[in-house]
């Protein structure tokens, strides 16, 4: 079945060959031709082709140095390019990889083969885009919650953060535990190890609140944090997984509220002790 929201752009100095490809392709895809490098680079910045398909030998700009531009450009640096070549072996092959080409296709090559490599790579290529889409999604949503994902490597005591990090809790998006743990109130550490360790023992989940110290400002926050561990095939601890969030706001709002009953009921008591020291 043809799909013409799919746009391949074919670039070949020899006629015979543009014609042949067309026709193969044309099938299942909307191909345009193009007949040396720089056309196509042209062709690709106007209107960005869902997959190139060069030849390595033309005049004038070569595969290779279409390869170099495209990869150059943000505009068309993600776009799959499958090369062209007579040029046989694993030396040439690692060379076109090296260069920045998506696949390497040895000429002569069946009918079967190149649609199999094209189709193959298209399906690589959009299940990257839908992915790096979940995580366009992933990070604004965390961003608007004021939450931070983050993974703790129990191996090698490494900690990854999300994007966000740095501007939620002022913490760096790489780091390793002991660095973490530095920023947490003196305080709160003892019973934040215990709370985790714990988790780590059963291989459950844990939430606790603590406060920590933001290293970009020196300020003390509230912070909530979820964790699950997970296990290897063996069910040995091997990660810790979860989410950090701030919720600073609200322990000084409750802070606040208690305070102020304290206050209250401070008050009510002295009523009443004014009002009884007035009948006896």
């Amino acid at each position: 079945r043809r799909d013409p929201n799919i746009r391949i752009l074919v670039a070949d100095d020899n006629a015979d060959m543009r014609k042949y490809l067309d026709g193969l392709l044309g099938v299942r895809w909307s191909v345009e031709t193009v007949t040396d490098g720089r056309s196509a680079l042209a062709a690709a910045r106007e209107r960005r082709p869902s997959l190139i398909v060069t030849d390595v030998m033309m005049p004038g700009m070569d595969g290779f140095a279409l390869l170099k531009e495209l990869r150059n450009d943000p505009a068309t640096r993600g776009v799959p390019v499958i090369l062209l070549s007579a040029r046989a072996g694993e030396e040439a092959r690692v060379e076109g990889l090296q260069a920045g080409a998506d696949d390497y296709v040895v000429k002569p090559f069946t009918a079967r083969e190149l649609l199999a490599r094209v189709a193959a790579r298209l399906d690589v290529h959009r299940l990257g885009s839908r992915l790096e889409e979940s995580e366009e999604r992933l990070r604004l949503a965390l961003e608007a919650s004021g939450m931070v994902a983050w993974s703790w490597d129990l191996r090698t005591g490494a900690v990854t953060h999300s994007e966000n990090a740095t501007h939620v809790l002022g913490l760096a998006k790489e780091a390793n535990v002991s660095e973490t743990f530095f920023h947490v109130h003196p305080d709160d550490v003892k019973h934040l190890q215990q709370v985790v360790q714990r988790a780590i023992q059963s291989r459950g989940e844990y939430q606790v609140d603590f406060r920590t110290i933001r290293a970009d400002n020196g300020k003390i926050v509230w912070l909530h944090n979820r964790g699950r561990v997970e296990c290897d095939a063996q069910g040995e601890p091997i990660r810790v997984t979860g989410t950090t969030t701030d919720i600073n706001e609200r322990k000084r709002a409750e802070e606040a509220n208690a305070l102020l009953a304290n206050i209250v009921d401070s008050s009510d008591d002295a009523i009443i002790s004014k009002s009884l020291e007035g009948t006896i």
